[in-house]
């Protein structure tokens, strides 16, 4: 293996970075830990940093800790913990994908990790050592539902803003498109059914204000079989208007009036989907 230069100087901002979980840094974060530099030094310093393959440079600005053991040809910085730096200017949460593999709703490895946030972040999608991420834009009436987790990196626990399991329910409803169509909701409820707060998650849904949602989740939850204890909510609120069952698929098939959906997508198909 290539050995990685280590100075005093490096040694100590790793230190530093490191005791304060600033795993992810900027400039700014190193600011007054070497003595008598100036701003110019601190930067040449940190693109030696890079050079030395002891950082990796995520966007102009922005740096994250490499492990001393790993080359950069073979790094692929943590997901979430890259997701909420690249976000970090803006009030945000990991959603959709991200949130998925959070709850063990799904078990492949992910491509791409997805950020909700308030306002738009651009650009909307950024590829770095061969991860997609993608920056979602929610307005502030439908933020809500987010909770703490917990990840390690470099032998360190960070926090991280998330969905809750309920609000990760909506959003996948809402948008089923965003994480691979609905047969991937209908794997996930199937996963899932078992811990929800059915009540938070109508709770939710009200807030979220959107048919769709509701739509979609009264035709799944009947078509696999799950109890819920909102049947009656549901009904009472939903609309006469139709939806598409997978907006992901072409505007087409029958018409179910029960929850005044179009079934553009076969019963076989979501089932199978779930095995």
């Amino acid at each position: 293996m290539e050995i990685k230069v280590v100075t005093k100087n490096t040694a100590t901002v790793i230190r530093h970075l490191i005791n304060r979980k600033k795993l992810v840094f900027t400039v700014e974060d190193i600011e007054g830990i070497i003595q008598d530099t100036s701003r110019a030094y601190l930067q040449e310093f940190l693109q030696s940093m890079v050079e030395r393959q002891l950082a990796f440079r995520l966007k102009r600005g922005l740096y994250i800790l490499v492990p001393y053991y790993v080359l950069v040809d073979d790094f692929v910085p943590n997901p979430y913990v890259t997701a909420s730096a690249l976000a970090s200017n803006h009030e945000h949460y990991l959603g959709f994908l991200s949130a998925l593999k959070i709850h063990s709703l799904v078990t492949d490895p992910l491509l791409t990790h997805q950020v909700v946030a308030k306002k738009q972040i651009f650009p909307k999608q950024q590829v770095i050592q061969g991860l997609d991420f993608q920056f979602i834009c929610f307005g502030v009436k439908r933020f809500f539902g987010i909770e703490s987790t917990w990840v390690e990196y470099l032998n360190q626990i960070l926090e991280v803003k998330c969905s809750n399991l309920e609000r990760t329910i909506v959003d996948i409803l809402y948008r089923p498109e965003y994480v691979g169509g609905i047969s991937v909701v209908a794997k996930a409820l199937v996963r899932a059914h078992h811990n929800l707060d059915y009540f938070k998650l109508m709770g939710y849904i009200q807030t979220m204000g959107t048919q769709s949602v509701i739509k979609r989740l009264g035709y799944l939850l009947e078509l696999l079989e799950i109890e819920f204890p909102i049947f009656s909510q549901l009904q009472e609120k939903k609309s006469d208007s139709y939806v598409l069952l997978d907006p992901s698929r072409p505007k087409k098939g029958k018409f179910l009036s029960r929850w005044s959906i179009q079934l553009n997508i076969t019963e076989e198909q979501i089932k199978k989907g779930t095995k």
